[in-house]
């Protein structure tokens, strides 16, 4: 892994759509695909006490709800030791889950759908998984990834400026 920083992901979707995005940065970063938050967590813990390298854990708040946010952080925080790492450990949060960034990206969301839903940050942002089932359905993920595989340059740099991403990229 040389001295490249590590991203967990909670699961293989979430480590692909990473992977994509960060391309032009694959020299900085390895990958890992997790499965799910209790594997995610497993991994984060044994590396930091394995390994020098720099973790970036990419993890789903899994709720929009302030007071489990932050029972989720500091539970995550405890079971770490974050403050044992400060200097090569930095926790992303997905508030609530990662879906939520392609919410966020609106050039993405009108070429992938003809008609943008209305208001669809006020009605889906604390639910983006669903939004996708609900107007993808069932396979939403490989849709996803498909398409977003086959983004131009322009809406794969829009996903470069959500804030998640930057926090990846301006930490390792």
């Amino acid at each position: 892994m040389e001295n490249r920083t590590l991203i967990v992901a909670e699961g293989e979707f979430d480590a692909d759509v990473l992977k994509i995005l960060l391309q032009n940065y694959e020299s900085n970063f390895v990958i890992d695909a997790a499965s799910g938050f209790s594997s995610a967590l497993s991994t984060i813990r044994t590396v930091l006490s394995l390994s020098k390298n720099k973790i970036i854990a990419f993890l789903d708040s899994d709720s929009c709800d302030e007071n489990k946010i932050s029972e989720r952080k500091e539970f995550v925080n405890f079971y770490v030791g974050t403050h044992l790492h400060r200097d090569k450990l930095k926790i992303v949060w997905a508030i609530p889950e990662f879906e939520i960034i392609f919410l966020n990206n609106q050039k993405f969301l009108k070429k992938f759908f003809n008609q943008v839903p209305e208001n669809v940050m006020d009605v889906w942002k604390n639910i983006p998984k669903q939004f996708f089932l609900k107007y993808i359905g069932h396979n939403f993920k490989s849709d996803l990834l498909e398409k977003l595989f086959k983004s131009d340059e322009e809406i794969k740099k829009e996903f470069l400026n959500d804030n998640l991403i930057k926090e990846i990229i301006n930490f390792s």
